[in-house]
């Protein structure tokens, strides 16, 4: 490996380390500002927090590995640091459990008032693992590709339903989802009033006969 890019991966990790102490000790501590006093929930959008993402953890990818495609408007109620931290965890998650260099797909959509995000790597997770991925401090033994960086995906699931979603996985025909959803951001159309629709009354005039 190239001495510029060991250097860069050692940042990376440097880095990641401290967000990640930060995290644990804002949204999952038992300190005073643990526990949610610490989350403060904003309008994202989606789109563009992933694509920063994606080229934060460069380092650690292989040349375009990552594929985002999410659609530009949509927008997600969340915490800006916690999200980091989730999409991360499972982009790293996708890395060491798939082929080396295999590509991984990060989508979204809208599913009534919920936005679903999806990361799908090639390389299937067994079943006994498949249930068990949540658990705090549970690592499966299937990863072929490079050893993960990151909180874990029990620590993953519990910003995830910090911030109100669900998190679960799904493996089959030769390649792992995992998803998550996230209250989709209010609309303009969704601030309007609602009003029974009413029937303009009409008016005849009569005209008096002379």
């Amino acid at each position: 490996m190239e001495y510029a890019k060991r250097e860069e991966m050692l940042d990376f990790i440097i880095d990641n380390a401290k967000a990640e102490e930060d995290v644990i000790e804002r949204y999952l501590g038992d300190t005073p500002s643990g526990r949610g006093n610490g989350n403060r929930t904003v309008t994202l959008g989606l789109r563009d927090e992933t694509r920063s993402l994606v080229t934060s953890v460069a380092p650690l990818m292989s040349h375009d590995q990552v594929h985002v495609d999410i659609p530009p408007g949509l927008r997600v109620v969340a915490e800006r640091g916690a999200l980091r931290e989730v999409v991360s965890n499972l982009l790293m998650n996708a890395m060491k459990y798939s082929p080396l260099a295999s590509p991984i797909e990060v989508t979204a959509a809208l599913v009534s008032k919920e936005v679903r995000v999806t990361v799908r790597n090639a390389g299937a997770i067994a079943k006994s693992d498949l249930e068990r991925i949540f658990d705090k401090g549970y690592r499966a033994e299937s990863g072929v590709g490079e050893q993960g960086f990151g909180l874990g995906l029990g620590i993953v699931r519990e910003l995830v339903t910090g911030m109100g979603g669900r998190i679960w996985a799904e493996s089959m025909q030769g390649s792992t989802t995992l998803n998550f959803t996230l209250a989709a951001a209010p609309t303009m159309m969704d601030a309007l009033p609602l009003f029974p629709f009413q029937r303009p009354a009409l008016t005849r005039k009569t005209q008096s006969r002379t």
